[in-house]
Order: structure tokens, then C-alpha cells, then sequence
């Protein structure tokens, strides 16, 4: 287009008919900048024929009019929408008088209000003759605009994480000069200080990496970057596209997505319009399936699901909004705060899914057979604590506790049960009682949970006459006990 519009001035110029070269010239540059000229008499105007928006940014239309041969008179302009599109401030506009060669532009701002290829016309009203023009309108979904302080809590109902998950904006960083929203995301059945932060451009919500912590402290190792980063946004019904690069842990990796249809979900946060946008991935050793929801008044999905086959195994998840909200109201808190005290030592075990603190200078020892796991506390010969770990099938809390309770009658026969209660320590429901045992004047305290085909217990034992002064410790002990996986009893409506 370049070589031509040169070409057409040195013509015009060795003919030295400027002023015709001049309006040829304006006429290229309109068509290579995407406006159509037209001219209806004295009166050339020039206006784009397609525009791209974002639903909710207001855009501004411009005609130039430029009379040309003579003064222009009794003009009138005017736009008309689809009800997609709003229309922002008078949208006529009317002259009396158009000097020649004094060029016009007329501004008309506007708004899409959904998605969608729409039109918007233009009338262009002169003695002469009325005429009406087409400015076709590409609206797309824009990517969120969020605030900090701003949250979502969902209820992942399938998934080997079941319970609430919150996803929370703690702050913006500049990364490398740009900046980036920070989403904090905590689980349910896990401990607090355990947490993951995921950053997302606040350009195009394209998401950079991923870093996982425990404790407060960050995991290096666990930490997912995603190359090149990777978006969404924005789209519109019928948007496909296309993914590929690596991802830590994963490697090549490649996404293929479209949107499919607008359509009405339910959650148990409410009713909304949403996007339904379907992914297929696949990576070295996995292929997978995604589905989403995505409502823009919510800044995010009201809905997700996933099934992923690894090397012939299948996993499914599923989440569904339960709250949203924005600053100054506080996500609810699923996490529990866990206390060591002080002279008190952590132990973790991720292979049987518990944590524990005990006093530093005890022995600590553990031991494992075909039965069960048992870890050994000890101060002294005069007092002992265990946690033992072990398989039981289907039984529930209550089966579980009797079974127990045979035990130790069976082991200390005539031994007496002083006390017994339901508790619930970091969440976890369980039971506890006091037993005595006059034979060899020895008074114990024991703990039992449940979770998933696993019983836990914590027991401890001591000579009655120092029973009392022990007990602190046994408490200790038991209330830094932490069980993960969720109790959360929360039921879908």
C-alpha cells in the first residue's frame, strides 16, 4: 500500500494536478488504515468499518467529514445500536454550515454491554439524499480487573483434596517491570502457613508461575512456571485457541480450548450467566480434560471441572463457588492455626498424613510392622506416650473407639474408665478417656481419631502419683495434633 500511495503522488506531481492527488492520497491512507471514505456531493466523510472492543470499555467512534467543493449545508449524522450496545452522550449531530476544506471530526462513544459481532449504523442525512452505513462492532470478554482484598471460597465436592479451597488477591508485585496480581490459595485440611501463590499479569490475566509453601516457607522445588506465560483472555462465543511451551515438573506441554456457549449455571452461591469454555491437554504422559464456567460479574469461575488419564489412570475433580466478595470483608478461615510451644519440637509425617510436637528433650523413636506404625515419646521410665497409626477398614469414630476400648480391658483386665468425652482438636473430631489401673497404681490418658481406613491414637501412661504433673505435656501433645484431609461437612444444595 506504501509503494502505491508513493507511486500516485509522483504521478499527480509531473501532472501538477495537486489537489486531485491529494484527495487520492487521502483516500489511500483511509482504506490502509481500515476506514472507507465516502463522498455524497461537496462532502467526502471517512469512517472505520469494523472495530474491536472489551464489554464495558467505552470506545469512541470518529467520522471525518471534510467538505471539499463548496460549504456543506443541512448535515445531519446520526448512530443507532443493537440493545448489545449502548450509546453514550447525544448521538446525532447536526450542521447548519461545513466551510470548505475545514475538516470535522465527529466523536460517538459507546459501550458493548456482551459479547458478540454486532452492528452499529450510521445515517448520514443531506438535502440531497439520506444514506445509511454499517460500522460492524467485535466485542470480547476482557480479562478481570481485580482488587485486592478480593476473594473466593469453593466446594471442591470430587478430588483428592475434597473440602473448601479460598483463593484470595494479597497484593501486586512488579516482576521483571510488569506487574502481576498475587492469588493465595489455602485448602482445607491442611495447616496454616501451608499455601500456594500463583501470580497472573494485570494486563491479561496470563498466568506466569506458581510457588507452593509449608510453614511460611517456600518450597523452591515445587515451584510451576509456565513458558511462555498463558491467557485466556479476552474472548467471545466461539473464541478457539492454542497453547504450547513447558511446564515445571510436566514439560512440553500443549492446550487447545474454544468457547463453546454462554449459558446459565447454578452454584451454590447463586444463578449467573457464564461462559462455558472446554480444554483438551495433553502432556509427555498425560492427556486431560477441562471444563470451566467463567462469569465476569464474578472475576472468575463460578465452576470447574477436570479429568485427567495418567499412563491408563483417571482422576476427577470438581469445584463450585460457595462465596465471593471483595475488600473489607475477610474469606472465611479453613485453615487451623497449630501452636508449638515453646521447648516443644515438630515432627511430620507425609506418608501417614499427621503432625505432631513433642518436648525436645524426649527420646523419640518409631518402629513399624505388618499391623501399623508406633512412635515412642519418653521423659523417663515413670512416664511414656505413644501415637500409634493403623489400618481399620470402614469402621467410623464410634465402631472405632470400642474396638479400642476391648483392647485395653483384654490388656489390663479390671481396669477402670474415670472419664470420657468427645473433642475436637484442629478440626478433627475425636474421642478421649481416663483410664486407672490399681494393680500396679497406673493412671493413662488415650486419644483416638479417624480418617479415611486409618485410626489414630495417642496414649500416654504414668504412675498415678505423678499423673497430674504429666498431664500438660499429654495435652501438649494431643492439641498439636493435626490430621490432614477436610472434616468439612458442607452439603451441595
Amino acid at each position: 500500500m506504501t509503494f502505491i500511495i508513493k507511486y500516485v503522488v509522483e504521478y499527480m506531481i509531473k501532472r501538477a494536478d495537486l489537489v486531485t492527488g491529494v484527495l487520492i492520497v487521502l483516500f489511500l491512507i483511509a482504506l490502509q488504515s481500515g476506514c472507507i471514505g465516502f463522498q455524497r456531493t461537496n462532502l467526502t466523510f471517512y469512517y472505520p468499518s469494523n472495530m474491536e472492543t472489551l464489554i464495558g470499555k467505552q470506545e469512541t467512534l470518529q467520522i471525518e467529514v471534510l467538505p471539499l467543493e463548496a460549504d456543506a449545508r443541512d448535515i445531519a449524522f446520526s448512530l443507532y445500536a443493537p440493545s448489545e450496545i449502548s450509546l453514550i452522550d447525544p448521538q446525532s449531530k447536526e450542521f447548519k454550515k461545513l466551510a470548505k476544506d475545514q475538516k470535522v471530526i465527529i466523536p460517538f462513544n459507546y459501550s458493548a454491554t456482551t459479547d458478540g459481532t454486532f452492528n452499529l449504523t450510521l445515517e448520514v442525512k443531506m438535502p440531497e439524499n439520506s444514506t445509511k452505513y454499517n460500522v460492524t462492532v467485535n466485542a470480547s470478554v476482557p480479562a478481570p480487573e481485580l482488587e485486592v482484598g478480593e476473594f473466593w471460597v469453593y466446594n471442591q465436592t470430587k478430588g483428592v483434596a475434597k473440602g473448601l479451597v479460598v483463593e484470595e488477591v494479597v497484593r501486586k508485585d512488579i516482576i521483571e517491570g510488569k506487574e502481576y496480581y498475587v492469588l493465595k490459595e489455602t485448602w482445607d485440611g491442611e495447616p496454616n502457613g501451608t499455601y500456594a501463590l500463583s501470580y497472573y499479569s494485570t494486563d491479561d490475566f496470563s498466568q506466569k508461575m506458581t510457588e507452593y509453601y509449608e510453614d511460611d516457607l517456600l518450597l523452591k522445588e515445587k515451584t510451576v512456571e509456565v513458558d511462555p506465560p498463558s491467557s485466556d483472555f479476552p474472548f467471545k462465543v466461539g473464541t478457539k485457541g492454542s497453547w504450547s511451551g513447558s511446564v515445571t515438573g510436566i514439560g512440553k506441554s500443549e492446550v487447545n480450548g474454544e468457547v463453546v456457549k454462554k449459558e446459565k449455571i447454578t452454584v451454590p452461591l447463586g444463578t449467573y450467566t457464564g461462559y462455558y469454555l472446554r480444554k483438551k491437554t495433553s502432556y509427555s504422559m498425560a492427556t486431560g480434560i477441562g471444563e470451566q464456567w467463567y462469569v465476569p460479574e464474578l472475576n472468575g469461575f463460578a465452576k470447574a471441572r477436570t479429568s485427567t488419564n495418567a499412563l491408563g489412570v483417571t482422576s476427577e475433580s470438581e469445584m463450585e463457588l460457595l462465596e465471593h466478595s471483595k475488600s473489607p470483608v475477610k474469606p472465611r478461615q479453613v485453615q487451623h492455626d497449630i501452636k508449638i510451644p515453646d521447648g516443644y519440637k515438630l515432627y511430620k509425617n507425609d506418608d501417614l498424613n499427621f503432625r505432631m510436637a513433642y518436648p525436645k528433650n524426649w527420646k523419640f523413636s518409631s518402629t513399624e510392622d505388618s499391623y501399623g506404625s508406633y512412635f515412642n515419646l519418653e521423659d523417663s521410665t515413670i512416664y511414656k506416650a505413644y501415637v500409634t497409626v493403623e489400618p481399620i477398614g470402614s469402621l467410623n469414630l464410634t465402631e472405632y473407639r470400642g474396638v479400642r476400648l476391648d483392647m485395653l480391658k483384654k490388656l489390663l483386665p479390671g481396669v477402670k474408665i474415670s472419664e470420657e468425652k468427645n473433642i475436637i482438636i484442629n478440626g478433627r473430631e475425636g474421642i478421649q478417656w481416663v483410664y486407672e489401673y490399681a494393680p500396679i497404681g497406673a493412671k493413662g490418658n488415650m486419644v483416638v481419631f479417624v480418617e479415611g481406613n486409618k485410626g489414630y491414637i495417642i496414649s500416654g501412661l504414668s504412675l498415678e502419683t505423678v499423673y497430674n504433673s504429666y498431664k500438660p505435656v499429654f495435652d501438649n501433645i494431643v492439641n498439636s495434633f493435626f490430621i490432614k484431609g477436610s472434616q468439612n461437612k458442607y452439603i451441595l444444595s
